[in-house]
């Protein structure tokens, strides 16, 4: 029973992040495939590259990522104390993943 009641816990922070992350989609879908103005054009950022020194430079890590990677990772840790292995090991995954995706420059 506290499985039911667990995983209904979590099922909502996901389904909202999730819907606003589908309806942001589809929008930028809609707005580029019509041609509109509020449709975003690609940004080209520099990632790699050699500074002044002929150093590597860097970008900051990206802050949406590293927040996703903090939630996913007390989403694991929750579901590994209720006993929830399954789902932990996802939610450990997902928050490696992002942290990967955060601080890639740092890693590659």
């Amino acid at each position: 029973m506290s499985y039911f009641w667990f995983a209904g816990l979590l099922f909502w922070p996901y389904f909202l992040i999730q819907t606003g992350v589908g309806y942001f989609r589809v929008y930028a879908m809609i707005n580029g495939l019509l041609g509109s103005k509020k449709s975003g054009t690609w940004k080209v950022t520099k990632k790699f590259g050699k500074g002044g020194l002929g150093k590597r430079t860097y970008h900051k890590p990206y802050v949406l990522e590293l927040l996703l990677a903090v939630a996913f990772m007390g989403y694991a840790f929750a579901a590994v104390w209720y006993g929830v292995y399954v789902l932990g090991s996802f939610c450990w995954i997902m928050s490696w993943t992002f942290l990967v995706i955060s601080f890639g420059d740092y890693l590659f």
